[in-house]
């Protein structure tokens, strides 16, 4: 049985994609926005909410901003941890000479 065999009489919406979040994307310029918050502005998820919300006069759901939010943080700290582990390791070093 193929998928059309058993589905043959429901109707498709399109609208019904607003109900599944996978379907769910944000424009191209909300996406700029919650860049510019997030990494230049380092301003939280519930203040870029509210900013989104009253300057695009538009419905954003919490996960996608969060998701939104978490993919532009983990790309501007990539090789942080890096780095603090280059400086731990020097510290130590230093300490290590002083004795």
């Amino acid at each position: 049985m193929t998928f059309n065999d058993q589905h043959v009489s429901h109707k498709l919406y399109i609208s019904a994609n607003r109900f599944d979040p996978t379907l769910w994307k944000l424009p191209e310029e909300i996406i700029e926005e919650i860049w510019f918050l997030t990494i230049i502005a380092k301003v939280n998820a519930t203040i870029q909410y509210r900013i989104i919300q009253e300057k695009y006069k538009t419905r954003i759901y919490w996960q996608d901003l969060y998701n939104t939010i978490s993919k532009f943080y983990h790309e501007s700290t990539l090789g942080e941890e890096d780095i603090g582990l280059l400086l731990r390791r020097l510290h130590d070093k230093k300490i290590e000479d002083l004795r």
